[in-house]
Order: structure tokens, then C-alpha cells, then sequence
């Protein structure tokens, strides 16, 4: 369905003054291609659904945060100069967030995204950073899952890495796991290989049997004779050397 900028500034403008939900469902219908190319363009086909929506969300906060008044001053100033990069913006966001290099451990992953949006739902409501307790309560997950999250989220943030890729058109590598490995460029692997092999042998051993094979610390620890705790000093001792050679 073709359009053009003049087609949506007017229905924006309608919408603006009469707050006429008729008018936001065609802008809608109308930006629908353009969203899903967009999609496409910053994401997989696989996930193309999940973030087409993700890209309608961006438009509609784009549509509540328009300067209709700059508009009317300027009309260089469109809509769509506007709105695109909002929702380029929301859908990279996204995709970065939802996808791994190193798949997250089975036993976090089960809960992931529940745990996140419970600690997002929470720290709203109560307007600060809510207990593991009550995390627990909220979603009934045993706390130490959630502690498992908890720690994973610091070791994610922990590697975020000031390493942007040169093609503006892949995201910055913020988080060190990311399970789309063909969107990485030659020498990032090597980067990355080089920063597992500059590990020792039972670190090395940890990160592999955690992020590569899914074993849970527990697992790893009845392997390697020892305990949880031990298993998970490994882990974080391994991680921070990963990113500290990254950053050099």
C-alpha cells in the first residue's frame, strides 16, 4: 500500500486534534509494510513477527511524542523523519536484547524474560529495586532461581563492551552473548576466540560446559568434583578475564 509523507502528516494531524482512534489505526495500516521492511531489515525473517510489533509499539510512542506545533512551524519537520528512527531504534534494542552469542544457560533461560519482566513490573510498583523475596513471591520461582538470574544479568553487564561494529547496520555488541553468530564479522570471532583460549583449562572448561553445553553450576560442579560455590568464582573470575582482554 503506497503513501506518502503528506498523507501521513494530515492523518497525524487529524489524529492530534480530534484524538480519533480511526485515525491512529490507518497511520497504522498504512506504515504497516514499512515497519515489517524495517524489521527485516534490522532483524531475522524468524523473528520477523515478534518484531513488527515491536515496531508498531515504537509508532505509537513516536505518534504520542510528535511536536505537532514544530510541525506546524516547520513542515520540513515530517512525521516519518521522525518516527523512523524511533522505531529502528525500539526494534535493534530488541533484537539485542532477546538474542544470545553464548546461549543463556537452560536453567536461567526457563525463567529469563519472567524474571525480567517481574523485576521491570515490580521496581514500577513499588518505585525502587524489589527483593529477591519478593521477586520470588511475585512469579513463584524458587529464590535461588532467581539469584541464578541475578547473577547472570551482573556477568551480561559486567561484559558489556564498548565495541561497536563499523556496518552501522548490525547493533553494537553490548552484550557478550549472542546466539546469531553470522551476524559477526571475521574478526570479531577471532576477538572472541582468542579471549576463550587466553583462559586456563578449568576456566575454560567452566565456560564451556555453562554457556556452550547449558549445564547448570550443579552439574558442572558434580563433573568437576567440587562445589557449587567454587564453580561460580571460576565463572566470574573467567568472565571479567573474557572482557578485560575484549577491551584491550
Amino acid at each position: 500500500m503506497k503513501f506518502s509523507k503528506e498523507e501521513i502528516d494530515l492523518l497525524v494531524k487529524k489524529y492530534y486534534y480530534t484524538k480519533d482512534n480511526s485515525y491512529k489505526e490507518e497511520i497504522i495500516k498504512l506504515l504497516l509494510p514499512l515497519i515489517r521492511y524495517l524489521a527485516l531489515r534490522n532483524g531475522k525473517l524468524s523473528d520477523l513477527e515478534d518484531l513488527t510489533q515491536v515496531g508498531v509499539v515504537a509508532l505509537l510512542k513516536a505518534l504520542k511524542r510528535f511536536d505537532i506545533n514544530k510541525y506546524e512551524e516547520n513542515k520540513n519537520y515530517s512525521f516519518l523523519n521522525f518516527a523512523i528512527p524511533t522505531i529502528v531504534g525500539e526494534i535493534k534494542r530488541y533484537y539485542r536484547d532477546h538474542h544470545f552469542l553464548i546461549k543463556v544457560p537452560r536453567d536461567i533461560y526457563d525463567n529469563y524474560f519472567k524474571i525480567s519482566k517481574a523485576i521491570n513490573f515490580l521496581k514500577n510498583k513499588l518505585q525502587r529495586e524489589p527483593t529477591v523475596k519478593e521477586i520470588s513471591e511475585y512469579i513463584n520461582i524458587p529464590p535461588e532461581k532467581v539469584l541464578e538470574y541475578l547473577e547472570f544479568e551482573k556477568n551480561r553487564k559486567n561484559l558489556s563492551l564498548e565495541y561497536e561494529y563499523k556496518d552501522e547496520n548490525k547493533y553494537n555488541l553490548v552484550y557478550f552473548i549472542e546466539d546469531k553468530k553470522e551476524n559477526l564479522d571475521l574478526d570479531t570471532r577471532i576477538d572472541i576466540y582468542n579471549a576463550l583460549n587466553s583462559l586456563d583449562p578449568v576456566e575454560k572448561m567452566v565456560i564451556n560446559l555453562r554457556f556452550f553445553e547449558g549445564l547448570t553450576q550443579e552439574e558442572i560442579a558434580k563433573k568437576l568434583n567440587t562445589i557449587q560455590v567454587k564453580v561460580s568464582r571460576i565463572q566470574a573470575k573467567a568472565l571479567q578475564k573474557i572482557r578485560d582482554y575484549l577491551l584491550k
